[in-house]
């Protein structure tokens, strides 16, 4: 393939991906190897929540949130790992 036809391909291309922002859709093939490494690099690790000692926080979120402030009062399970969710809380 020819210097020209390479560019040629290559305006090409890059009008068809400026072109997909109006779709919302992007290419995966522009990230897979970010998106699925070649070796798994996970960040979580083993946890367990043990039902009894977590069932007094349920109970004290039943008395404490009203059914009017949320309108599921539940506690996620979050590895102590993924910082990147960290603390739920609302900030003022």
């Amino acid at each position: 393939m020819g210097d020209a036809q390479l560019q040629s391909d290559e305006s090409r291309t890059t009008a068809y991906l400026d072109s997909l922002s109006g779709y919302n859709v992007n290419p995966l093939w522009t990230v897979m190897e970010a998106a699925v490494p070649p070796k798994p690099a996970p960040k979580a690790v083993p946890h367990l929540w043990n039902y009894e000692t977590i069932r007094p926080k349920l109970l004290e979120a039943a008395k404490l949130i009203a059914a009017e402030q949320a309108e599921r009062r539940v506690l996620m399970l979050t590895n102590p790992k993924l910082s990147e969710f960290g603390s739920f809380r609302k900030r003022k």
